[in-house]
């Protein structure tokens, strides 16, 4: 008896120590990754409208951040988690990204935690943060913690996250570390079906945030410009569909593999014919592709660990079923406004 109890000891000391290991191994990689941040939050090269409008965007974001309470959150959170200059620069830059989503979206789930650690430490300078929250939308940012069991994971909003942050942005190698892998599960079929059939009035009031949008032009321009790129996408996706098929080496025959958008456009041709075995065929549509955009955006790049591993390498960034949302698609109508800055 006593001998099992210390067999069992030793095991779980050996198990306490590799997962240190491990969790330490992580936290320094993290750390020494070095700077990935781009101009203009590295908005994705599109049509000339679209770079105007998400510039205009982007300035509006940084002016809702006065310089003092901005450096005062930079010290604390250098201080308070001990991490390096470069590693708070990072953070900051995704959270002003996060920033852009919230604005044109009514709900947008937390997936990083590290980048929830500068939404934590903003909260602490309470009058400060109501002043930059009614600047940038109009209502006070209600915060959605990152973290296991905290809210359940539902891989339709992940998808829709995934969906417009690859049409605003391009990806650093942080970005793939701090959110997780993208794109790992499809758009839900409503969705599709929706920005299929329906105006983009419709669209924009089911989806998007309509409380922000009636206070700042900007936002309601980018909210329809976003609305034409999916439907355009789709629009061809559904002709290519006609001619061709659904077949996946057929959509790589057409598609030039390393053209900026092959990523997200196979994506979404995989959601709207292949939803049900979405994970079976995406590595067949990715397979000899070598893009940057494959390595940190469509779940084939290192995944981050700054979210929580759960069950099959899924973190609470896309990495994991975990720290999402209950909101079905991303739509308005099931998120309530709530969340991340009010709907309608």
């Amino acid at each position: 008896m006593e001998l099992l109890i210390g067999i069992l000891l030793f095991m779980f000391i050996m198990v306490t120590i590799i997962v240190n290991v491990v969790v330490r191994n992580n936290k320094k990689r993290g750390k020494n990754m070095g700077l990935h941040v781009m101009p203009n939050l590295g908005l994705q090269k599109n049509d000339e409208l679209f770079q105007a409008e998400m510039k205009k965007l982007v300035e509006h974001i940084e002016q809702s951040i006065p310089e003092y309470y901005a450096s005062q959150v930079r010290e604390r959170v250098i201080r308070e988690y001990q991490i390096s200059q470069d590693d708070f620069e990072n953070r900051w830059f995704e959270w002003k990204r996060y920033l852009v989503m919230v604005s044109i979206l009514p709900y947008v789930p937390m997936y990083s935690r590290d980048v929830d650690v500068i939404w934590h430490e903003m909260l602490m300078f309470t009058k400060d943060y109501e002043q930059f929250s009614k600047k940038l939308v109009g209502n006070t940012l209600h915060h959605q913690p990152h973290g296991a069991g905290e809210l359940k994971f539902v891989p339709d909003d992940r998808a829709w996250f995934d969906l417009i942050f690859s049409l605003l942005f391009e990806p650093t190698k942080y970005t793939n570390y701090t959110w997780g892998k993208f794109l790992k599960h499809p758009v839900s079929v409503p969705v599709i079906h929706d920005f299929r059939t329906l105006p983009t009035e419709k669209i924009q009031e089911r989806y998007f945030n309509t409380h922000s949008a009636s206070l700042f032009p900007v936002i309601e321009n980018i909210q329809k410009l976003l609305i034409t790129q999916v439907k355009q996408k789709l629009k061809k996706l559904d002709q290519f569909y006609v001619t061709h098929g659904s077949n996946i080496k057929t959509f790589k025959k057409y598609h030039n593999i390393k053209a900026p958008d092959y990523i997200l456009v196979g994506f979404l041709f995989l959601s709207a014919y292949h939803y049900d075995v979405f994970l079976a065929q995406h590595a067949l549509l990715n397979a000899q592709s070598s893009s940057y955009g494959s390595n940190y955006i469509f779940g084939s790049g290192d995944s981050g660990s700054s979210s929580d591993d759960s069950g099959s390498n899924d973190s609470g960034s896309s990495n994991s079923d975990s720290g999402g949302s209950s909101c079905s698609g991303g739509s308005s109508s099931s998120c309530g406004g709530g969340g991340c800055g009010g709907g309608s």
